[in-house]
Formats: structure tokens, C-alpha cells, sequence
């Protein structure tokens, strides 16, 4: 299919460049365009009669696009489960808002706090702690407290 594409847009720059040409030029133009709609025939002929050579290209992709799932790590000892109470909540590498974002946080997803920062930090009047987390994956970081619903 993809060659079949690129000979239709082939054929398409060729027909635009001819234009103003001259007979002899269209003539061969027009003589290319039916060795490649021959060619386009006899790939869609092949295609009916082995239906599987003509998927294979897309299973390959689809094999290669999958993504694994995230490998769920154990809860670590004494941490306490809360849940994020907004969407796309910014995970930060420190504890402070000018820190390095690490990843986003969705409404409802599980987290383990495992820590409190000793600082204040000031968002929009409000005087509020950082939490460290982990998450299911394993990944950790630090939330505003705001965005986590419970201990």
C-alpha cells in the first residue's frame, strides 16, 4: 500500500511538471502512468490470493507500538495510601515549586506518602507542605499537600 502511494504521488508531480510540455513528453508521461497502473493491478491481485503477505506489515507495527505496562512496585514499609484529589497534579524532583517536574498526576490515582518537607512553600496566598510520594511504579517525588486526600 505504501508503494502504491508513493507511485500515485509520483505520478502526480510528473503530470504537474508536464504541463506546458510538449506532445512527444505527454506521451511518455502517459505511457509511465500505465506501466504503474499495471503494476498497482498486479499487487492488488497479489494481495487478494495471499491476504496474510499483505497484513504482515501491519502486525509488525502493532507489535512494535505496544507498550508494557507499568511494573507496580511494593508499597514501601510505613507508608501511608492517599489519593490525588485533582488532575494533572505536577510530581517534583525537590520540595519546591521551582524544582524539576518529574511527571503528572491524575484525579484519583494511588500514591504512598512517604515523608513530609519541613518547609513552607506559598502558592497563591496560601501557605501549604510539600509530601514525598511514591508511586505504584516506583517513581518518587514530592506533591503540594493541597492535591492529596488523606493522611
Amino acid at each position: 500500500m505504501r508503494q502504491t502511494l508513493t507511485i500515485l504521488i509520483l505520478l502526480s508531480l510528473l503530470a504537474l511538471a508536464g504541463c506546458g510540455g510538449s506532445g512527444t513528453d505527454k506521451a511518455k508521461e502517459l505511457e509511465l502512468k500505465e506501466k504503474e497502473l499495471a503494476l498497482k493491478e498486479k499487487e492488488l491481485e497479489l494481495a487478494k490470493k495471499d491476504p496474510k503477505a499483505d497484513n504482515s506489515d501491519k502486525t509488525e507495527k502493532s507489535e512494535k507500538t505496544e507498550t508494557k505496562p507499568l511494573k507496580k512496585v511494593e508499597p514501601p514499609t510505613g507508608a501511608t495510601v492517599a489519593s490525588i484529589n485533582a488532575s494533572d497534579v505536577v510530581v517534583r524532583a525537590q520540595p519546591s515549586l521551582s524544582a524539576k517536574k518529574v511527571t503528572l498526576l491524575r484525579k484519583g490515582q494511588k500514591v504512598y506518602v512517604i515523608g513530609v518537607s519541613d518547609n513552607l512553600v506559598v502558592l497563591e496566598g496560601e501557605s501549604y507542605t510539600m509530601k514525598n510520594v511514591q508511586l505504584e511504579n516506583g517513581q518518587k517525588g514530592w506533591v503540594l499537600n493541597k492535591f492529596i486526600d488523606g493522611p
